[in-house]
């Protein structure tokens, strides 16, 4: 009877702890310590914890590469410019704001479907 109730005391112990460690790193995610100052960054969770790049404010249009394309879910303007990005290649599409110091997450209809942006002044 005694083993019974320090294996209990130990499995409850354990799950404590595994719940602080999922509570610790939940906390870690999105400080958007990875995005340098004085520039716009691109996610692609919307938690801010997948850096996928980032560029200075006052840069005109350029598409997103292939290997980025379709992946923002959220974003960190830590520019002093309003930044924007679209649905499609070339600022076609739906545009997204992404407005000086703040941070955000996509629409529901320009998550995952950034193919171009600017950080030169807003939609």
């Amino acid at each position: 009877m005694k083993a019974a109730s320090v294996r209990n005391t130990v499995l409850v112990v354990l799950a404590v702890v595994a719940a602080l460690m999922l509570i610790t790193v939940r906390a870690s995610a999105g400080t958007g310590n990875d995005c340098p100052s004085n520039t716009v960054c691109l996610y692609n969770t919307s938690t801010w914890d997948t850096l996928l790049g980032y560029r200075g404010g006052n840069q005109g249009l350029s598409n997103i590469s292939a290997a980025n394309n379709d992946k923002v879910s959220s974003w960190w303007n830590k520019s002093s410019w309003n930044a924007r990005y679209y649905n499609n290649s070339n600022g076609g599409g739906l545009c997204q704001n992404m407005l000086a110091g703040t941070h955000g997450a996509a629409g529901a209809l320009t998550n995952n479907a950034a193919s171009s942006w600017a950080t030169n002044g807003a939609c």
